[in-house]
C-alpha cells in the first residue's frame, strides 16, 4: 500500500500595517483627490472602478498590506 498524507498547505491572509497611519496626512490626501475622473465618465460602473482606484492607491499609501501564514 502505498499511503500518502496530505501536506499542509499554508494560507496566507492579507493585514494592513496601521503603525505608522497619520489620520491628518491621509485626510488631505483624500481631499485632493483628482475626483473630477470620476465625474468625467458615463457609465456607473466605470464611476464606481474609477472612485475604488483613487481611494485604494491613498490606503495603499498610508496603510500598505502584508502577508501573515495563518
Amino acid at each position: 500500500m502505498n499511503i500518502k498524507t496530505p501536506r499542509y498547505e499554508p494560507r496566507f491572509k492579507m493585514i494592513r500595517n496601521e503603525k505608522n497611519f497619520d489620520s491628518a496626512h491621509f485626510i488631505a490626501d483624500i481631499a485632493n483627490l483628482a475626483f473630477s475622473l470620476v465625474y468625467a465618465v458615463e457609465e456607473a460602473d466605470e464611476k464606481l472602478e474609477i472612485l475604488n482606484n483613487l481611494l485604494l492607491s491613498i490606503i495603499d499609501k498610508h496603510a500598505q498590506t502584508k502577508n501573515d501564514i495563518i
